[in-house]
């Protein structure tokens, strides 16, 4: 950036950091909330809007940063073989398993791939400008979108339930697969901001981390005006899964409440835990409402599982069926798998050959093996183990917001695994993996940085 000609040298300095931070924090915001919030204007644009906002977010990086935005990591290297995948396995689809693979399936496989890289970059871009003001700016971020859509879909379930879906329909990430909810199911769940309550969940499950994540990362240095506030942030989290009956998210979150809990406790950090506490005790309060209630048709989802019923869950019934249909062409799909279709992810367009029947696993790892076969398995391993490598690169930096980067990422990469496996979080949706690919763009950044001993704090003030 240009330097200001004006006032001593410090200032200028300082006024140029102040500015710089500014403009990172505005775009780390739009860029965080852009794909659920600015969905609506898709069609007038072409391309989703999260896609100029990444590449313009790698604009700012580069004219703070110059060339090295474009830094070679470690994460890349997923991307070009995600690439590389999608164009064998297409090949093999068609060639050897004999599928009919349309030009705009291809395209829009492509098009799903680079917008992601283009997400990564871009938070890779920002936190390698202003690495405090991109870092806290995507994290903070994140957690204001998963408390808006949270606070949002406990409102869809009280009086206020008509404008809660009115501004759900108008700027939620696909308000058609909302509304389709909304008029065919016998007990509609809250969904937020987000396709599905099951979508929803895994976001507040993102939030529960963020939470978290601060709280370990500032520990001792927490102040008390500052722990009631995570403590409504989880309370707020965990009552909206319980509204949304997310079963799964539910295990996770108090699960991630009880480590912190741990935690803090052998960290000698106990006013921090009584926050996890707490949070916990308020979970379970909202809990035992639906239990105590379990005869509200608003309920009757969750209620089935105490009634020995769990395996009734229609949803579930449908992702089961897609499970067994790849189960019977698994040798076929393990070369190179079966290539991608607009379709895929689809439950409900089963129609075709056998390989289209198994459509809509919603399971990260199942239908990497649908679209990839044996590689595209191993593709999302490496995700994990990048995930866990950036991580631990920033273990011995002691810089508050550089932990909150590095927990959120373990965090994210520990449950991983369970929210692709049974929250339909997949790498090949940006709806489903975008906060990941942001987390893991400033971990890049960070770790990039540390390795070229470049200042992660800012320089005392002179005396």
């Amino acid at each position: 950036m240009s330097s200001i000609t004006l006032g001593q040298p410090n200032q200028n300095v300082r006024a140029n950091e102040l500015v710089l931070a500014r403009v990172v924090g505005l775009v780390a915001l739009l860029l965080v909330a852009g794909h659920l919030l600015l969905g609506t204007f898709q069609p007038h644009v072409r391309f989703h809007p999260v896609l100029y906002l990444s590449l313009f977010a790698v604009f700012v990086g580069l004219r703070v940063k110059g060339w090295e935005v474009f830094e070679r990591t470690q994460f890349d290297f997923f991307f070009v073989g995600w690439l590389v995948l999608a164009a064998l396995s297409q090949l093999y689809a068609t060639n050897v398993l004999g599928r009919v693979i349309y030009a705009l399936d291809i395209l829009e496989y492509l098009y799903v791939i680079l917008q992601s890289w283009a997400v990564y970059r871009g938070a890779f871009a920002l936190v390698k400008a202003a690495p405090r003001a991109g870092s806290q700016g995507i994290l903070f971020s994140i957690l204001a979108i998963c408390m808006f859509s949270a606070l949002l879909g406990i409102a869809q379930s009280t009086g206020a339930k008509g404008a809660a879906d009115t501004i759900a329909n108008n700027l939620g990430s696909r308000k058609d697969v909302t509304q389709m909810s909304e008029d065919y199911d016998e007990s509609p769940r809250p969904s937020g901001l987000l396709s599905s309550p099951t979508m929803l969940g895994s976001y507040n499950v993102y939030g529960t981390i963020v939470t978290i994540a601060i709280a370990i990362a500032f520990g001792f240095a927490l102040s008390i005006r500052q722990l009631p506030w995570l403590l409504l942030a989880n309370g707020v989290l965990l009552a909206c899964s319980v509204t949304s009956q997310v079963r799964l998210a539910l295990i996770q979150q108090f699960g991630l409440l009880a480590f912190f809990a741990v935690y803090t406790l052998f960290r000698a950090q106990r006013t921090v835990a009584a926050v996890a506490v707490l949070a916990f005790a308020f979970g379970l309060i909202a809990f035992n409402r639906v239990v105590v209630e379990r005869n509200d048709p608003r309920f009757q989802y969750i209620t089935r599982t105490f009634e020995g019923k769990f395996f009734s869950d229609e949803s579930l019934t449908v992702r089961l069926e897609a499970w067994n249909r790849i189960g019977d062409v698994a040798t076929e799909l393990a070369p190179l798998g079966s290539g991608f279709t607009q379709l895929t992810s689809n439950a409900y367009a089963r129609r075709g050959d056998v390989f289209a029947r198994a459509n809509g696993p919603d399971n990260g790892f199942l239908e990497a093996y649908l679209i990839h076969g044996i590689p595209g398995i191993l593709l999302v391993m490496f995700l994990i183990y990048t995930g866990f490598s950036l991580q631990n690169k920033l273990k011995g930096v002691s810089v508050g917001y550089v932990q909150m980067i590095r927990w959120s990422v373990l965090l994210s990469i520990v449950v991983f695994p369970i929210l692709s496996s049974g929250l339909v979080v997949t790498h090949s949706k940006f709806e489903r993996s975008g906060y990941l690919l942001l987390l893991m763009g400033a971990a890049a950044a960070l770790v990039s940085i540390a390795a070229s001993r470049e200042r992660l704090e800012p320089p005392p003030a002179a005396s």
